[in-house]
C-alpha cells in the first residue's frame, strides 16, 4: 500500500532517537533507583538546589519530575567533579 499523505510524511520525519525527549520519573522512582527514601531526595534538593547535580521540573501542582536518565547525569557530574 502506497501513502502519499503529507501528514503521514511529516509524522515519519520525527526527530532521531538520539534527540527524542527523555522520559521523566517522579521522586519516588528516583529514590527507588538510588536505594534511598523519597524524603532523602527532597531534603537534598531543598538544601542544595539539586539532587547530586540533577534538577527536577516542577509541575503546577507542586509535584517534581526528574529526567529519566538522572542516574547517568549523576554519574557524569561525579566524574566531572573528580
Amino acid at each position: 500500500m502506497h501513502h502519499d499523505s503529507p501528514a503521514l510524511f511529516r509524522a515519519l520525519q520525527t526527530a532521531p532517537a538520539s534527540e527524542a525527549p527523555i522520559p521523566e520519573i517522579d521522586t519516588e522512582e528516583l529514590a527507588r533507583q538510588n536505594f534511598v527514601k523519597p524524603q532523602s531526595v527532597r531534603v537534598r534538593l531543598c538544601r542544595t538546589g539539586s539532587y547530586f547535580g540533577v534538577k527536577p521540573r516542577k509541575l503546577p501542582n507542586g509535584r517534581l519530575l526528574w529526567p529519566g536518565n538522572a542516574r547517568d547525569l549523576m554519574r557524569t557530574n561525579r566524574e566531572v567533579a573528580a
